[in-house]
Protein backbone atom coordinates (compact mmCIF):
# COMPACT_ATOMS: atom_id res chain seq x y z
CA UNK A 1 0.00 0.00 0.00
CA UNK A 2 2.85 2.48 0.99
CA UNK A 3 4.70 1.66 -1.93
CA UNK A 4 1.30 2.55 -4.51
CA UNK A 5 1.27 5.59 -2.58
CA UNK A 6 5.60 6.41 -3.31
CA UNK A 7 4.95 5.49 -6.99
CA UNK A 8 1.51 7.69 -7.19
CA UNK A 9 3.47 10.33 -5.84
CA UNK A 10 6.40 10.31 -8.28
CA UNK A 11 4.23 9.80 -10.86
CA UNK A 12 1.98 13.09 -10.10
CA UNK A 13 5.23 15.23 -9.84
CA UNK A 14 6.51 13.92 -13.00
CA UNK A 15 3.06 15.17 -14.55
CA UNK A 16 2.89 18.02 -13.10
CA UNK A 17 6.67 19.46 -14.16
CA UNK A 18 5.94 18.19 -18.16
CA UNK A 19 2.62 20.26 -17.95
CA UNK A 20 4.47 23.20 -16.69
CA UNK A 21 7.67 23.00 -18.99
CA UNK A 22 5.15 22.14 -21.57
CA UNK A 23 2.54 24.96 -20.79
CA UNK A 24 6.08 27.33 -20.28
CA UNK A 25 6.94 26.70 -23.82
CA UNK A 26 3.37 27.97 -25.14
CA UNK A 27 3.53 30.73 -23.65
CA UNK A 28 7.05 31.43 -24.17
CA UNK A 29 6.27 30.87 -28.57
CA UNK A 30 2.63 33.06 -28.14
CA UNK A 31 5.31 36.22 -27.47
CA UNK A 32 7.00 35.76 -30.60
CA UNK A 33 3.75 36.27 -32.34
CA UNK A 34 3.43 39.35 -34.11
CA UNK A 35 0.48 41.10 -35.98
CA UNK A 36 1.57 43.55 -38.66
CA UNK A 37 -0.93 45.44 -41.24
CA UNK A 38 -0.59 46.61 -44.82
CA UNK A 39 -1.97 47.00 -48.06
CA UNK A 40 -0.88 45.00 -50.88
CA UNK A 41 1.19 47.05 -53.62
CA UNK A 42 1.79 44.74 -56.32
CA UNK A 43 0.65 41.10 -57.46
CA UNK A 44 2.78 39.09 -59.83
CA UNK A 45 3.53 35.57 -60.44
CA UNK A 46 1.91 34.34 -57.59
CA UNK A 47 3.84 36.68 -55.33
CA UNK A 48 2.22 39.51 -53.45
CA UNK A 49 4.12 42.28 -52.47
CA UNK A 50 2.88 44.00 -49.13
CA UNK A 51 4.22 47.02 -47.27
CA UNK A 52 3.70 47.09 -43.63
CA UNK A 53 2.68 50.62 -41.55
CA UNK A 54 6.04 51.24 -41.41
CA UNK A 55 7.44 51.15 -44.83
CA UNK A 56 8.52 47.78 -44.64
CA UNK A 57 8.38 45.22 -47.63
CA UNK A 58 7.44 41.58 -47.57
CA UNK A 59 6.69 38.79 -50.30
CA UNK A 60 4.24 36.40 -49.59
CA UNK A 61 3.53 33.58 -51.81
CA UNK A 62 0.11 33.51 -52.81
CA UNK A 63 -1.22 30.43 -52.40
CA UNK A 64 -5.45 29.50 -51.39
CA UNK A 65 -6.29 33.24 -50.99
CA UNK A 66 -5.86 35.35 -53.71
CA UNK A 67 -5.00 38.99 -53.10
CA UNK A 68 -5.53 42.37 -55.44
CA UNK A 69 -3.63 44.98 -55.81
CA UNK A 70 -4.74 48.02 -52.72
CA UNK A 71 -6.17 45.04 -50.31
CA UNK A 72 -5.60 45.94 -46.83
CA UNK A 73 -4.00 42.42 -45.21
CA UNK A 74 -2.88 41.67 -41.77
CA UNK A 75 0.28 39.37 -41.56
CA UNK A 76 0.51 37.07 -38.74
CA UNK A 77 4.23 37.16 -38.23
CA UNK A 78 6.90 35.07 -35.73
CA UNK A 79 9.21 37.29 -34.82
CA UNK A 80 11.74 34.73 -33.51
CA UNK A 81 11.71 36.33 -30.75
CA UNK A 82 13.38 39.20 -32.09
CA UNK A 83 12.30 42.52 -31.30
CA UNK A 84 14.89 44.47 -32.73
CA UNK A 85 15.04 43.26 -35.60
CA UNK A 86 12.91 42.56 -38.35
CA UNK A 87 15.40 40.73 -40.77
CA UNK A 88 14.58 37.77 -39.24
CA UNK A 89 10.51 37.76 -39.09
CA UNK A 90 8.64 35.23 -40.70
CA UNK A 91 5.33 35.64 -42.68
CA UNK A 92 3.10 32.52 -41.27
CA UNK A 93 -0.41 34.05 -42.39
CA UNK A 94 -2.00 36.61 -44.47
CA UNK A 95 -5.48 37.75 -44.38
CA UNK A 96 -7.47 40.47 -45.22
CA UNK A 97 -8.29 43.20 -43.12
CA UNK A 98 -11.67 43.80 -43.21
Amino acid sequence: MKRNRGVAFVLGFVLIVVCFVGFNALLTKADSFVVRKGYVENVGNGLVRIVDTTGTIWYWEQKEQTFDRWDNVKMIVDNNNTTSTKEDDIILKVRLDK
